[in-house]
């Protein structure tokens, strides 16, 4: 029996899936949390670090593919001799800057008290003023690539990080060989072998099929020793499932994978998720829904979308171009309620009913009707990614009284998320980009059927649900028998891999006619309120603000 191996790097673990390449039939999963987390407040120096900042210890990579791995076979239900390939996602852009042997910085021990040595995860903010100057620059310049990537390069991406570095720690700039994403330098670290994912590239870095990296000169006029990073990007590019090598003799050694075991180049966690939910065809958008929320719709048509921060070639399934939204606060939305906002009493009466706040709060929720409790939210706990492209941008509540309650708010901020998920889709079809069908997946779309229902109701259209807990691990999984090839126990198409191993539909959720309706009331105020607040500086002017001892007024 021939199996595969997705391995998913999340942002606060790493998970990993052996599947029978045959049906599709997950054979074993295995989770391992990073010991350091996000690193938010301070380093493991105890160096503390400015608000916006999201690092990351790279060592908690490598220690969590050795135990994952180790993991599968620990029972022997598994011979590892049987594993046909092997394929890894990553969050992106998370990315780190390492010395020629691929060691990142922050283990040198002269720049362990540097934050800008680590990895910056994908949802480290600090640098939206280099954002803000690329997007003017490449406006002023009529850069080509400006209008692929939403009109407004996000914070979220490559260059927006080089250049903070650049700026704030010209040190670490110049004794870094290359900046790596996440899935480029696990891969490196497992084969011994140096490509990059055209996939990453395309969505991360500014990268174009026809012109490439940004040029020297628009490089220049953001700072003087900024196009010699292109020296710092180095590398060839390979479509998804490209095998780029085997599993080395010091990794097989750690790991008990046989060496030479094909890997496939690394992809972002979203685009791997496509695949491993089943889908590969024309128009199909997939929701992940997890602690904060990826849009991909694949098209054979490139068409720019304001507000998109990438529209690609290959970067989901090759042969489309993805277009790719989000939303930077899902999940974890509901967790600072949760942790910040419910009163005592709440807790007391979940308990009492031996269920979970989190159950005690849906079943409250549940029982309110669309605008009853007259609040609004703007879903922006963690900046706006899609469609305004700002991470300073803050969460708002809007109608509260004093009789308001907490599931009503806990509701509204449910909505409010759906709301934005109907910006981000109405966006879309404006500029000629039809959803032809719509998919989720991710932690909250298996776990909480309220929230589905209300999206369902919010955007009118059905949604249906893979029956998989962790597309990513699965798509994964996909690559790496495509990898393989069917020389090699594998297949020799992405589409032939989810033919054969792509999971049915577990539930599919309608919409409720009158549900719809006076959403489609509410959602004309919060479209509204999503426009004036989003060009209004005051929310930026409040960030400005965030973090500060002492007050300004």
């Amino acid at each position: 029996m021939g199996f595969s191996i997705g391995v998913d790097f999340g942002s606060l673990s790493a998970r990993a899936m052996a599947v029978d390449v045959s049906n599709g039939r997950i054979l074993k999963e295995s989770v391992y949390g990073y010991p350091h987390g996000i690193m938010k407040e301070s380093l493991p120096t105890g160096r503390k670090l400015e608000p916006g900042t999201a690092l990351q210890e790279p060592r908690d990579y490598l220690d969590a593919w050795q135990f994952l791995i180790q993991d599968m076979f620990k029972d022997k239900e598994l011979r590892a001799d049987q594993a046909v390939g092997i394929g890894i996602d990553f969050t992106q852009c998370t990315m780190m800057p390492v010395d020629r042997e691929g060691i990142p910085l922050c283990m040198h021990t002269e720049f362990r008290d540097d934050p800008h040595s680590y990895v910056k995860l994908w949802m480290h903010h600090h640098a939206q003023k280099e954002a803000d100057d690329i997007t003017r620059e490449a406006g002023l310049r009529q850069e080509r690539f400006l209008k692929y990537y939403g009109s407004k390069i996000s914070s979220e991406l490559l260059f927006p990080k080089i250049l903070e570095i650049l700026r704030q720690s010209p040190d670490i700039y110049q004794a870094a060989d290359q900046f790596v994403e996440g899935a480029d330098w696990m891969t490196w670290q497992i084969t011994g072998t140096r490509m990059r994912s055209k996939s990453i590239a395309a969505v991360a870095a500014l990268w174009q099929e026809e012109e490439g990296y940004p040029s020297d000169d628009f490089l220049r006029a953001l700072h003087p020793e900024m196009p010699d990073v292109k020296q710092k990007l180095r590398g060839k590019l390979v479509k998804p499932g490209t095998c780029i090598g085997g599993i080395s003799k010091e990794m097989s050694d750690k790991t008990g994978l046989p060496a030479g075991t094909p890997v496939a180049c690394g992809l972002g966690d979203s685009h791997s998720a496509f695949a491993g939910s089943g889908l590969c065809s024309e128009g199909a958008m997939l929701m992940v829904i997890g602690t904060s929320g990826c849009d991909i719709l694949i098209s054979r048509n490139q068409i720019p979308v304001e507000g998109f921060c990438g529209i690609c070639p290959d970067s989901a399934i090759p042969g489309y171009y993805a277009y790719e939204a989000g939303q930077a606060c899902m999940g974890d939305h509901f967790q600072w309620f949760m942790e910040n906002c419910l009163p005592a009493a709440c807790r007391e009466e979940a308990a009492g009913r031996n269920m979970s706040v989190f159950q005690w709060m849906d079943e409250k929720a549940g029982r309110l009707k669309p605008g009853s409790s007259g609040v609004i939210a703007l879903d922006w706990w963690n900046g706006c990614r899609s469609v305004l492209m700002d991470s300073d941008l803050g969460g708002c509540l809007f109608g509260m009284t004093l009789q308001t309650r907490p599931e009503e708010i806990y509701r509204a901020l449910m909505e409010g998320i759906a709301f934005g998920k109907r910006m981000i889709i109405e966006q879309m079809e404006m500029a000629g980009v039809r959803c032809r069908q719509l998919y989720a997946t991710g932690g909250v779309a298996q776990k909480n059927p309220l929230i589905m229902q209300i999206m369902a109701d919010v955007l009118g259209r059905e949604i249906r649900v893979p029956a998989i807990a962790n597309g990513s691990c699965m798509g994964s999984a996909m690559f790496g028998a495509v990898a393989a090839g069917r020389k090699g126990g594998g297949y020799d198409t992405i589409e032939e891999a989810v033919e054969a191993m792509g999971p049915p539909v577990g539930k599919i959720y309608i919409p409720d006619q009158s549900a719809s309706a006076a959403y489609d009331v509410l959602f004309q105020m919060y479209r509204e309120m999503y426009l004036y607040m989003g060009n209004s500086s005051m929310l930026k002017r409040l960030a400005a603000m965030r973090g500060k001892e002492e007050s300004t007024l």
